[in-house]
């Protein structure tokens, strides 16, 4: 639970009883959309969000585990291989960079392994919005979706939950590289986990909020860091984070800090003035690692990393 602007309690995505001011918002974009090397979204080229992401990650992102694994640090491999084709598979062998996927490729050069490039895209999702991460795969996913009309969606994501310690974005994602690394994936097939995958992509494309009672609401896309004047300091730190950030007019922001698997650890309401706001944030408490931290000010989504390290 969190506190809206107005000080009542907010419950995202439970049976429609939602304060509007604290809609849980996530933004994707789908494979063929980072498959298009002349997209444009937000301001931003295709090359641009997948650098952004890449740069993010410490400039690759890896697919896979162990000895079948994919690590790719270039964005025009990424553009090149996506949208997939032909089925779901384990990885074949470890590949890396200059090979962009070797002989996985078909011959028009896309990847030949759905659950590999669903695998990619939201890799780059929770890049690009790592509050993903958080995502409850139950009531903002299979219960906004069609019982009729999606039935076998459904069925094939619930194959998947059953075999999640956790129902998050987080658990699902380590859960593809599980499988794609030959991992024993339980009563979920390939099919289910690329299903699962494509829902999330395909279902938050170009941002949207989990609104609950079987609906999502259009929202403003989350701003590139890049992009902003926000700054974390110090980092990494010890036991005091500050957060400053700038505002328009004054309003109510909401604060949210979340660890690597999702979970929130800390959330809260900043009362924003015009011109630039700091917050304190005591993270003695914290064990060492690394957080996000998301701000959502103005219709603006602001996103950060930082590492909390021994004292």
């Amino acid at each position: 639970e969190g506190v809206a602007a107005d000080g009542s309690v907010c419950v995202p995505c439970d049976g429609g009883h939602i304060n509007p001011d604290c809609l849980t918002e996530f933004c994707t974009f789908t494979q063929g959309y980072y498959g298009n090397p002349n997209g444009v979204q937000f301001g931003q080229t295709t090359t641009e969000i997948i650098e952004e992401a890449l740069a993010a990650n410490g400039g690759s992102i890896t697919i896979g585990s162990g000895i079948r694994s994919l690590t790719i640090s270039d964005a025009q491999c990424i553009i090149d291989l996506l949208p997939g084709a032909g089925g779901s598979h384990v990885l074949a062998y470890t590949s890396s960079n200059g090979s962009c996927a070797g002989d996985n490729r078909t011959r028009k050069g896309r990847l030949k392994n759905n659950l590999a490039t669903q695998t990619i895209t939201y890799t780059l999702n929770t890049l690009y919005d790592p509050t993903l991460l958080g995502l409850d795969l139950n009531t903002c996913l299979v219960d906004l979706l069609d019982p009729i009309d999606d039935a076998s969606l459904i069925d094939a994501i619930n194959n998947v939950l059953a075999e999640l310690a956790v129902a998050n974005g987080a658990a699902l994602l380590d859960f593809a590289n599980y499988a794609l690394g030959g991992g024993n994936t339980g009563g979920a097939s390939l099919g289910d986990i690329t299903a699962t995958l494509g829902a999330v992509n395909d279902f938050y494309d170009e941002c949207a909020a989990c609104a609950g009672a079987g609906k999502k609401e259009k929202t403003s896309p989350v701003v590139s860091i890049s992009n902003l004047e926000m700054r974390l300091y110090p980092v990494p730190t010890t036991t005091n984070l500050y957060i400053e950030y700038p505002a328009d007019f004054e309003s109510a922001s909401q604060v949210v800090v979340y660890n690597l698997s999702g979970q929130i650890v800390h959330q809260g309401v900043n009362n924003s003035q015009n011109g630039t706001n700091r917050i304190h944030i005591d993270v003695n408490d914290y064990p060492i690692g690394m957080y996000l931290v998301s701000i959502q000010v103005e219709g603006r989504t602001f996103i950060e990393k930082f590492t909390k390290i021994e004292q």
